[in-house]
């Protein structure tokens, strides 16, 4: 392999490293995080109190989901099963690997099990993609808590070493099997979005998104639209600011939507409609973990971890 064809392909890894590890592997693992604190908090509930007291019918639903989408309740079954299925999803990708192996399995109290597994792969940039995306798109109650990438001296391959959780839910009736469709979490739902988005980006220059759809000019109607009906039940209220990443003046917050199970990435100047809440992204502290939003001509400030209903005024016109 000549010195350019290393220096490229050291090029492809750190991308793939920074993007992957940023916008796949960072959001996965905190998503999940909140879900495992989420869970340990609904069965702590449950076994305290009188569920009919205590527990919500939303809490209910929500606990049943996951109940719904965790491995068999059984740990050998279950153990058996995913391992067969994370193979299944390395060999359909086109990699090539040894063994997944079973590093073991860890009671959380008595709200779930982690079981987790290791493996090693090789192969292209192409089929790492893949891999991931099956992986993401799964419903399983799964995450990857490490992915390391890095070149091998042939050229144009990549060696991937990978740590992954699957959880057994208490209460789970699932006797075998796994659970089937799609997760709905990816930005991009296609396969093929993420391909063309690899292969169109130029390794060596700073990305440039495109720039804007022209927009027309808007329509002059003769009568005014009818309001839309207020929505019974305000997402805004389980909508919480749940991370900051980025650096310098390039900051992304997190808004994790606790009804939906999604989690938004927004900047600064970004719109967000989220239940009732209509505003946009007024600006990031960092530092201070403070989200700055602006709707019907008020800015809010919301801390850490509050949802944006929970939203303080800001008087005058200093944010920080």
């Amino acid at each position: 392999m000549t010195q350019r064809e290393r220096y490229l392909l050291i090029g492809v890894v750190a991308v793939i490293a920074l993007w992957g590890g940023a916008k796949a592997l960072q959001w996965r693992q905190q998503a999940f995080t909140d879900l495992r604190g989420e869970l340990s908090d609904v069965q702590r509930q449950i076994n305290d109190a009188d569920l009919e007291m205590l527990q919500t019918a939303e809490d209910v639903e929500r606990l049943e989901d996951w109940q719904e989408r965790s491995l068999p309740a059984d740990v050998q079954v279950a153990q058996t099963e995913y391992r067969a299925w994370l193979m299944d999803r390395l060999n359909e990708a086109g990699l090539s690997f040894n063994n997944v192996r079973r590093v073991g399995a860890r009671p959380e109290g008595d709200a779930f099990i982690g079981i987790s597994y290791t493996a090693h792969a090789e192969g292209t940039l192409v089929e790492v993609t893949k891999f991931l995306h099956a992986f993401y798109d799964s419903p399983q109650l799964h995450t990857l808590t490490r992915l390391k990438l890095a070149p091998l001296p042939d050229g144009g391959k990549i060696a991937m070493d990978l740590s992954v959780e699957a959880l057994i839910v208490d209460g789970a009736t699932r006797e075998n099997g796994l659970a089937e469709g799609e997760s709905n979490r990816l930005a991009l739902g296609e396969l093929s979005d993420y391909l063309e988005s690899i292969d169109g980006r130029n390794l060596f220059v700073e990305y440039t998104p495109p720039p804007p759809p022209r927009q027309d000019p808007p329509k002059v109607v003769d009568r005014r639209p009818e309001p839309p009906p207020k929505p019974k039940f305000d997402d805004a209220k389980h909508a919480h600011f749940t991370g900051v990443v980025g650096n310098g003046g390039k900051q992304q917050a997190w808004i994790n939507v606790r009804t939906t199970g999604k989690t938004l990435f927004v900047a600064v100047g970004d719109p967000i409609k989220i239940g009732q809440f209509d505003g946009r992204v007024k600006s990031i502290d960092p530092d201070e973990r403070r989200l700055y939003l602006e709707s019907e001509g008020q800015v809010y400030r919301v801390p850490f971890g509050a949802s944006l209903r929970d939203g303080v005024p800001v008087e005058g016109d200093s944010l920080l």
